[in-house]
């Protein structure tokens, strides 16, 4: 497959040999830490901590976070571009269309229904109304104008550094496409991008930790960012009982540029094991999943039933980091911080984003502008 050129080589690399890649995966400080999860340790109030886990920054300076607000740079894009193909749940043929706006108003779905009746669905935590696989926004008060899958789609514009966008949705799902992020890149690499001005509103600094935790031992936290970051940084860990994923760890060396989102993360395609196939039909869920969409791993436990290789040694962790960044800019805005999480899913992540938009309520952050409930027009096609 294609990739986008860039300029220079991320420095989380992908090797094609994996001997070679592990070597190089612990040279960079990258191996895979294998610890138990103690689920008492955790809690949403933040009284209680792991002993264990590496200490950050409990806090950054206000003058440093408007400093970093003020650095930050967020796009638009200079075209429109449309996206058409199946829905990875419905099955049915669905249509996107990502335009630019003509000021800066964050991103903003809508909704057009069979009858061309147009819906606002703002981009917001209280948008989500499922996480069942997915992540799935619904304007209030109108159950009908649900949009699915939207992670892929918003992880491909956070990764862009696009903070301002109409999204047009022509059915009830954002389109699969290959089950990445990487044809989202490439089409709004060819229309191009224009600069914001007046983009403090679309940046967040975290400044204290807000963590969440489930019964199954998962968990997902948000920390300030560390002296001198200016970015997101993510340690992510996945345990799966399968022999060709297990245990795997990502974790970025610095914050996540846009050469190493394009190489290291927007490619990784979204998985499954082959025995939940028919669980997740009989939920009436994966109606459009192919092996053109998605990796699916055998239920003997040696490999996957997919031709070609995986694109990662570790792609399956590499795709659940592109769903967090997905999940995170659900919020409206460009976290600045450390993500780390244990084997997060959709709904975990919503939990926490969902503490973070009251954590930037309580904290007054732009007033609350940042989350914007206008439709605005979005700029004509060009000729």
């Amino acid at each position: 497959m294609r990739l986008l050129p860039t300029r220079r080589r991320s420095t989380c690399c992908c090797f094609a040999e994996s001997a070679v890649w592990l070597r190089a995966h612990k040279a960079l400080g990258l191996t895979t830490t294998t610890f138990s999860v103690n689920k008492s340790l955790f809690c949403i109030s933040g009284k209680r901590t792991n002993p264990n886990r590496t200490k950050r920054s409990s806090s950054v300076q206000a003058t440093n976070a408007e400093d970093l607000q003020e650095e930050t740079t967020c796009y638009s894009l200079e075209d429109s571009v449309t996206f058409q193909g199946n829905g990875l749940h419905s099955g049915e043929e669905v249509s996107v269309t990502v335009s630019p706006t003509k000021s800066v108003q964050g991103i903003s779905f809508l909704y057009e229904d069979k009858n061309g009746l147009s819906i606002h669905v703002p981009l917001k935590p209280s948008s989500v109304v499922s996480t069942q696989l997915c992540t799935t926004i619904s304007a209030p008060g109108n159950p009908w104008s649900r949009i699915a899958t939207v992670e892929h789609l918003l992880a491909a514009l956070w990764g862009c550094g696009v903070g301002s966008a109409i999204v047009k949705v022509e059915g009830n799902e954002i389109p699969i496409l290959d089950g990445s992020a990487i044809q989202f890149v490439e089409a709004f690499e060819k229309v191009g991008y224009r600069k914001l001005a007046n983009n403090k509103d679309r940046i967040y600094c975290v400044q204290q930790p807000i963590y969440v935790e489930d019964d199954r031992g998962s968990w997902a936290r948000l920390e300030p960012p560390k002296e001198g970051q200016r970015g997101l940084t993510v340690e992510v860990t996945i345990d799966f009982p399968h022999n060709a994923i297990g245990r795997q760890t990502f974790r970025t060396p610095c914050s996540i540029t846009k050469d190493m989102f394009v190489r290291e993360i927007a490619p990784a395609r979204t998985f499954c094991l082959e025995t939940d196939i028919e669980k997740m039909k009989s939920r009436n869920l994966c109606k459009g999943g192919s092996l053109s969409n998605a990796v699916v791993f055998s239920r003997h436990g040696n490999g996957i039933l997919n031709e070609g290789p995986l694109r990662f040694p570790d792609e399956p962790v590499r795709h659940k980091v592109l769903d967090v960044l997905g999940d995170l800019f659900v919020s409206g805005v460009f976290v600045i911080g450390h993500y780390s999480a244990f084997k997060p899913g959709h709904r975990l992540n919503s939990h926490l984003v969902r503490l973070l938009e009251r954590r930037m309520e309580q904290e007054n952050v732009a007033n609350g502008s940042h989350f914007t409930n206008t439709v605005v027009d979005p700029l004509p096609l060009a000729k």
